[in-house]
């Protein structure tokens, strides 16, 4: 690596086996968002993934190996339904530019929607920033940090699993409430920086970012529609063909002609078509609707029917 991109912004996210917790992630969550961070970021930067599974994760996102500390760490002031991220603290090490490949890191969780320019919010001079919590006992949130490595190490070097339960009963979290106990008195993002969390009540009409710190996620909405500002930025970018199979009797005739084409990059179907297709499946959809909404979200411009409805949307 050439020391211009040791010396580049690298935006990094996290993703790890969350089975038991209220949200599950996939690599598909991590190409959607490596393309909201492509569409709206235009500052000098590389994608990377922090993680050991084996996945998808799309073309130029950097697959770094995690260094597997702290992973069995578990405050009881946190719930066991909820993700602990103590892991994330290797972030702080004093050699971590060597863990990472880069002097700077923009870290984000995967539950966001990027929608305004990120130029303003991530263009950042302090040696550490992040964003403010969303209560009077959150100071933090670790939704968004920005990090000069190796600045900020005793966040890493005084870190012990009691000291962390002891900081977890005055803040909230995991990793932030022991950054809230170790770093009092840092530089925050605000609403006014654009940097927001969804509250449906809420106005995002300033929003460049927002994130989904509770149960609702940006998937739930966007598949649905459900929410407009979500559907239009909530989206992946996939340059190939996806076949839709639904549910009328014109199903297997019309899959027949289709194939006969061309070939198919990712196939979404019903759940009676699910159980005779016999190969892969990017998802399942409820209904025709349903299908059209998730080809959008994984960022489909050309998609095929096959056994549509009637009625259904176009």
């Amino acid at each position: 690596m050439g020391e211009g991109a040791r010396f580049r912004m690298k935006v990094i996210t996290w993703f790890w086996d969350q089975s038991g917790v209220r949200n599950v992630y996939s690599p598909a969550h991590v190409r959607i968002w490596a393309a909201m961070m492509r569409r709206h970021l235009t500052l000098p930067h590389t994608l990377a993934v922090v993680t050991n599974i084996k996945g998808d994760f799309g073309p130029g996102v950097e697959v770094i190996k995690p260094p597997g500390e702290f992973e069995d760490v578990r405050i009881p002031s946190w719930g066991e339904h909820r993700p602990q991220c103590f892991r994330r603290l290797s972030m702080f090490r004093k050699d971590a530019a060597d863990i990472f490949g880069t002097d700077r890191i923009v870290c984000t969780d995967l539950d966001l929607v990027v929608c305004g320019s990120l130029d303003p919010v991530l263009d950042v001079k302090d040696d550490f920033k992040i964003t403010r919590g969303t209560f009077r006992n959150r100071r933090y949130n670790g939704s968004l940090i920005s990090l000069k490595l190796g600045s900020r190490s005793k966040v890493y070097d005084e870190f012990t699993p009691e000291q962390a339960r002891i900081a977890g009963r005055a803040h909230v979290g995991s990793d932030q409430s022991w950054l809230s106990h170790c770093l009092p008195d840092e530089k925050v993002w605000t609403p006014d920086d654009g940097v927001c969390f969804w509250m449906a009540s809420y106005s995002l009409e300033k929003a460049r970012v927002v994130f989904f710190a509770g149960a609702t996620k940006p998937w739930h909405l966007a598949v649905m529609g459900s929410n407009k500002m979500v559907a239009q930025h909530y989206r992946g970018k996939q340059d190939g063909r996806c076949l839709l199979l639904g549910y009328s009797r014109t199903l297997w005739g019309d899959v027949a002609k289709a194939l006969g084409e061309g070939s198919f990059d990712a196939v979404i179907a019903s759940p009676e078509a699910a159980r005779h297709w016999p190969g892969n499946l990017l998802a399942v959809a409820d209904d025709d609707e349903h299908a059209e909404h998730l080809a959008h979200v994984h960022g489909f411009d050309r998609v095929t029917w096959c056994g549509k409805s009637k009625g259904s949307a176009a």
